[in-house]
Parts: structure tokens; sequence; C-alpha cells
């Protein structure tokens, strides 16, 4: 659906900000979202409010777990290997 990179690590409302833009402008939203296990995916505001209130479920990838979030895993290596 589409990404944004932000210079530093961003709080939860950041995130959801920036989700919030890529659903506007793909006219439509996930059932669910893969996340890693985070501090701005784990707070109240991402889990308890923005999701409840968009009726997404956050999936968290296992902790020390290679591939439990596989395709964000692909595309960061991918990224690296450009740059």
């Amino acid at each position: 659906m589409g990404f944004t990179v932000f210079k530093t690590r961003p709080t939860s409302e950041k995130v959801t900000a920036a989700i919030d833009e890529i659903i506007e402008k793909a006219q439509t939203k996930p059932k669910h979202l893969i996340v890693d296990q985070g501090s701005e995916f784990k707070s109240d505001h991402f889990k308890k409010d923005w999701c409840k209130k968009h009726g997404i479920l956050p999936r968290f990838g296992a902790v020390g777990k290679h591939g439990s979030v596989a395709v964000v895993e692909r595309f960061h290596r991918t990224f690296k290997d450009i740059l």
C-alpha cells in the first residue's frame, strides 16, 4: 500500500499519522498490520486507540525469531543492498 521513512525512531502518533495518509491515498485499509515489537506498536495509543478505531488487527512478529516478519525483513535486506 505504501511506506514512510523516518530519520529517527518515530512515536506511535507519528506512525499512525503516516498510516492514515497511506490509507487515505490508497482508498482502502488493511485487515492486519504486521509489526515488530517496537514501543511505538506496543503503546496503548496504537493498539487500543488507533487499531481499534480503524478495525485493524496488529500482528506482532516473534522476538528474536528470524523470519517472523519475513516480508518486512526481505524489504529491509533489499533496501540495504541497493544502498
